[in-house]
């Protein structure tokens, strides 16, 4: 299986504090991979050295078979890693549209299936090109269309995002507020979509929907890395799965497999 990132043997330090001692992992394109863990086991920064906002020490990170260890984080986000940060972290006093927006300034040309744009962005270029080669050729989109069809797809993940699209984010409720999150990540059209604890602090039933979302990705070509103390509802959605203690990995293995150890749920995840 292809593999879309690759984290070989890697350092970080905080001073004299060894955040992570030697991680190796893989994420194989079109799976969703999950790093489970205690408190303070070195997860969010793994997340932040691999999209380049913590440097390394030791060790590389490679994506598409580049290397990435020491790239400006921008240039990581234009080669199709998507980040969206534990605690949201949007633009609380822009409406949601100026946020999903701002998530696609990176955004470039992309080939998408005719038969997958919707009626509603079918510009007459778009139509006339779906019309001589078939509503299954590949159509390339500027960037203009290319930013409606993204929002178009965000849209169709979070309907409500939508409906609030002229509503100021600082209003959202926290569920509403972690779509928008997510939404601004995938505007930027990522082959990798990277999530720091996506279900912390929301009601059940909101988790339930965020996950469904997530799970979903898979058939939208978007491989995932995902950070959760929430393990047995990654675990389910998850392919793969490793868990990190004190910064070293100590277990992986398929999450079909992990969430059934009853013994490494209660050491290492919590009951």
């Amino acid at each position: 299986m292809e593999t879309i990132l690759s984290v070989e043997d890697l350092h970080v330090s905080y001073g004299a504090i060894r955040a992570l001692r030697g991680v190796s992992l893989k994420v194989p394109k079109g799976q969703i991979v999950a790093i489970l863990g205690a408190n303070g086991a070195g997860k969010t920064t793994l997340l932040k050295c691999i999209s380049g906002m913590v440097p390394s020490q030791q060790g590389r990170v490679v994506h598409n078979n580049l290397d990435i260890t020491a790239v400006a984080v921008e240039k990581i986000t234009d080669a199709g890693i998507s980040h969206a940060p534990e605690g949201r972290q949007i633009f609380a006093d822009m409406t949601v549209l100026e946020n999903l927006k701002i998530g696609g300034f990176t955004v470039k040309n992309i080939q998408v299936k005719g038969e997958n744009i919707p009626n509603n962005i079918r510009t007459k270029r778009i139509k006339a090109l779906i019309h001589q080669n078939g509503e299954d050729a590949l159509i390339h989109l500027n960037k203009a269309e290319a930013l409606k069809y993204n929002l178009r797809r965000v849209y169709s993940l979070f309907p409500v995002l939508e409906e609030r699209q002229n509503q100021v984010a600082s209003t959202l409720s926290g569920g509403e507020m972690q779509m928008l999150a997510i939404g601004r990540a995938l505007m930027g059209n990522p082959n990798l979509l990277i999530l720091d604890e996506p279900s912390l602090g929301l009601a059940p039933l909101i988790v339930k929907n965020i996950f469904e979302v997530i799970k979903g990705l898979k058939a939208l070509g978007i491989s995932v890395l995902i950070v959760e103390q929430n393990a047995l509802q990654t675990l389910k959605i998850a392919d793969y799965a490793y868990v990190l203690q004190l910064g070293k990995v100590v277990n992986e293995g398929k999450a079909a497999t992990l969430i059934k150890d009853e013994a490494l749920i209660e050491a290492y995840l919590g009951k």
